[in-house]
């Protein structure tokens, strides 16, 4: 594909999560009916291989918003998932979770083939649309949505499609989900269940998107990033509260024994001391948070913990997004 081309398809996916952002079309909502019997069925995989969440509401409302959007964009997960910077997930979603049943990583950052990714979102759609309607005509095509069980859907084109093609599905007035096409059945399903649970439009049903109070960012991984894998971490999660005047971050690593979760103590605690130590990073003013780091072992489990405020953070975010750009 010529460099016109690729621009082009790149937009084109952008712009169809800009319409999931914003509804697009719709049908009416489904006649009041009895609650369904059992659990909520969910749009996610499970179990995942990895689970990225993000409360893109509450980051907006933190002084680090415009940091995180930039780590974010620039970051190798967001060129496989959208392909372009332009889309802003912190002030255009208010949450997202993104699933898949394998992962890999590699120098761009965790890879695989199949993904589902739910997205809550607040905004209007009708410019979004005559956008994405003007790409597809300068791509010869035209927009085919198109309607399963009462539940809207597309294909997306482009980067989520290059090896496995991905549909955009309108679950709900301020909810979307993309899936591989091959699930979008089971898709349509769980929005059918939920939208015979939701009360009002505003109502977060997916069990995914549910998470406790302050939190941030939540992830997992099996296998864990390789940064945890080079002390022979089996699995890891992540998490980033908020806290006062700045956030917790909690990271949790699994061993496959007790011996193993105890020998990544001192290696860890040694490398967080190098970099605190670093005149770099403490310029950066991480210093503080790296050297007051907690590393404990318990079980087969090990836990590293620290806080930071909100201006640590800043230097921080910069520091990271500059790293990911070089």
């Amino acid at each position: 594909m010529h460099a016109a081309g690729r621009v082009r398809a790149s937009l084109f996916v952008t712009t169809c999560l800009i319409v999931a952002c914003g509804g697009g079309a719709t049908t009416a909502a489904p006649a009041a009916r009895p609650m369904p019997p059992g659990p909520t069925q969910s749009f996610l995989h499970a179990p995942p291989a990895f689970l990225l969440r993000i409360d893109c509401a509450a980051i907006r409302l933190t002084p680090v918003a415009d940091d995180v959007s930039t780590l974010w964009r620039g970051s190798g997960l967001f060129q496989q998932l959208v392909g372009d910077a332009s889309f802003d997930p912190i002030a255009q979603l208010d949450a997202m979770v993104t699933t898949t049943e394998t992962i890999s990583y590699g120098a761009g950052g965790p890879t695989a083939p199949r993904w589902r990714i739910v997205l809550r979102h607040h905004e209007d759609a009708a410019s979004a649309r005559a956008m994405l309607a003007r790409i597809a005509s300068a791509e010869g095509t035209t927009v085919a949505w198109r309607e399963r069980q009462g539940i809207v859907e597309t294909i997306l084109p482009g980067q989520l499609s290059r090896s496995t093609p991905h549909a955009l599905v309108l679950t709900a007035a301020h909810e979307a989900v993309v899936a591989p096409e091959d699930e979008v059945p089971a898709i349509v399903l769980a929005a059918r269940d939920q939208a015979a649970r939701r009360t009002s439009e505003t109502d977060v049903i997916e069990p995914g998107l549910l998470h406790p109070e302050g939190e941030l960012v939540h992830a997992e991984s099996t296998p864990p990033p390789p940064i945890f894998a080079s002390v022979g971490a089996v699995g890891s999660r992540a998490d980033v509260l908020r806290e006062g005047d700045g956030a917790r971050l909690r990271i949790d690593l699994a061993f496959a024994t007790e011996a193993d979760a105890t020998a990544a103590v001192e290696p860890l605690r040694s490398a967080l001391a190098a970099l605190a130590s670093n005149a770099l990073v403490a310029s950066f003013g991480l210093a503080r948070p790296l050297g007051a780091a907690t590393v404990t072992a318990q079980g087969t489990g090990l836990r590293l913990e620290t806080t930071a405020t909100w201006v640590e953070l800043d230097g921080g975010l910069r520091t990271l997004a500059m790293l990911s750009a070089m």
